[in-house]
């Protein structure tokens, strides 16, 4: 396990292996980029925190206007709470708050693939084959192993009449569950022309 290398004792450096090195052995240059890092990574770190807070303070009060909006009319609101938009008076600036729920799938997911490969296993045109590279794409899985909710969601408009792709397109459907909801803000300005242009708070493409 490799060591901190915040952790390093004094007058020690911590390598990429994990071992002490004095550093009267470490070049000056690479004294100088690792300073050089952990002090824009402190930044980051900083950054990431206000973001967050930022993030919660926007989504509270937008939440806290929406339930003053539903009281001046005399309505307790309750429920899913869906996407809003709100603008300024003179339609110039917009803010926008859309929940996406993330979607998981029961083990019944498993069972709908071996149906499917059924199906694929005695279909053997060429058009099928093209099917069967379909599917193996949408069932494979990312870096944290969670597979793709809309692929295969997605597999469900294919109107293909097999009994047992229509059984696996129920049991997908039977397999969905809720993991919890995803707020997502955005924050644009209108124009000259009149268009939309959203103020980018994505560090990487700012």
């Amino acid at each position: 396990m490799k060591t901190d290398s915040n952790t390093a004792p004094e007058g020690y450096m911590i390598n990429g292996q994990g071992h002490l090195v004095p550093i009267s052995q470490v070049r000056p240059i690479d004294i100088q980029r690792d300073s050089l890092v952990k002090e824009l990574f402190a930044q980051a770190e900083k950054l990431e925190e206000h973001i967050h807070d930022f993030k919660d303070r926007i989504t509270g009060d937008i939440a806290a206007f929406v339930e003053l909006s539903f009281e001046q009319h005399g309505v307790k609101r309750g429920g899913k709470k869906g996407n809003i938009t709100l603008t300024t008076y003179a339609q110039d600036l917009r803010i926008r708050l859309d929940i996406s729920e993330e979607i998981r799938f029961t083990e019944q997911l498993l069972a709908a693939r071996e149906l499917i490969d059924e199906c694929l296993h005695d279909w053997t045109d060429g058009a099928k084959d093209q099917l069967k590279a379909l599917i193996n794409h949408v069932f494979e899985v990312d870096k944290e192993g969670n597979i793709s909710a809309t692929k295969v969601l997605g597999l469900r408009r294919y109107n293909i009449d097999d009994e047992r792709w229509l059984r696996a397109m129920r049991i997908i459907g039977e397999s969905i569950q809720i993991a919890g909801t995803k707020p997502r803000l955005t924050f644009a300005r209108r124009d000259e022309r009149g268009e939309w242009k959203t103020i980018n708070l994505n560090v990487s493409t700012a």
